[in-house]
């Protein structure tokens, strides 16, 4: 899926939507790409779906907004938007789980989860690149179809050689750092 990032990598959004140090990262990240791997990127659509879930990068009301999900509030905008029983999400690169069921909406803080009959699921999946809810790990999701169960899996990377590359390509030090505070 398409992200803010690719968007603007591929100039469907403009930098100044973006801090200085992001900007900074996106147009570094553009001279490392190909025109091949651009065009590439430009396929990627914003929102996909199957048969029970839905995947989005950062909210099903308004994709292109790339509005950030942090709070219960938030959610509900994104649930009365949603056209299947769960929605995958990113963007803010903080892990969750949001469950509405009967009217009542909750925040669920569990690594594994099994989906209730009759209940909805906004999950947000994490980041490997670039967590920021001070859990320095790589975070991503499992979704287990079959027992209707999601999971959110850690694992530890190396971190030191992750800076070391970031800062060593020039990018601003900023990011490298943030690997080590997990924010």
């Amino acid at each position: 899926l398409a992200g803010n990032h690719e968007w603007a990598v591929i100039d469907k959004m403009s930098l100044n939507n973006f801090n200085p140090i992001a900007g900074k990262a996106l147009v570094w990240t553009k001279t490392q790409l190909a025109q091949k791997e651009i065009d590439y990127l430009s396929t990627f659509p914003l929102t996909a779906q199957d048969q029970n879930k839905e995947m989005v990068h950062s909210s099903p009301e308004d994709p292109e907004k790339f509005y950030y999900i942090f709070t219960l509030q938030d959610a509900l905008f994104s649930f009365q938007m949603m056209r299947q029983e769960i929605c995958f999400v990113g963007h803010t690169h903080v892990p969750f789980f949001f469950q509405k069921k009967a009217g009542i909406f909750q925040e669920i803080r569990q690594e594994r989860i099994c989906m209730e009959e009759g209940a909805k699921y906004l999950v947000n999946v994490g980041s490997v690149g670039q967590p920021r809810d001070r859990d320095v790990r790589a975070c991503y999701c499992i979704y287990y179809d079959d027992g209707k169960t999601i999971e959110l899996r850690r694992v530890s990377y190396q971190i030191r050689t992750a800076q070391k590359k970031i800062i060593d390509a020039g990018l601003p030090e900023f990011l490298a750092y943030r690997l080590a505070w997990g924010r």
